[in-house]
This record gives C-alpha cells, structure tokens and sequence, in this order.
C-alpha cells in the first residue's frame, strides 16, 4: 500500500448527494508542499520521516 499524507476525505455533493473520498497519497504530493511541511515550527516526526523520504526517492529519479 502507498503512504499516506493525510487522511482520507469523504465530500458530499449537497445537490446531487453524491459521495466522492478523495485519498491523499504521499506520491501525489507536491515537492515544494513537502519542503515547506519540514519549515514549519513544529511538525510530527512520522511525518517529518516521511517527507524526508519521499524527498530523497525523488532526487534519486530525477
């Protein structure tokens, strides 16, 4: 299974009332999101790990 960034959302269309969950996936996420996550003044270590790692796979493919 990919990593996850955040936790999934699930949004309702209030016309229609049509489900639709929207994943947020650690692949998915822009480069300069993750860097700007590891600026911040405070940040959870699981995340901080997991930014610093999907940053270093990154660097190595491009």
């Amino acid at each position: 299974m990919p990593e996850k960034w955040k936790p999934d959302e699930t949004k309702v269309d209030r016309q229609t009332k049509k489900v639709t969950k929207i994943k947020h996936y650690l692949h998915h996420t822009p480069t300069q999101e993750l860097k700007d996550y590891l600026e911040k003044s405070y940040t959870r270590p699981k995340l901080i790990q997991k930014a610093k790692k999907e940053l270093k796979r990154r660097s190595e493919r491009a």
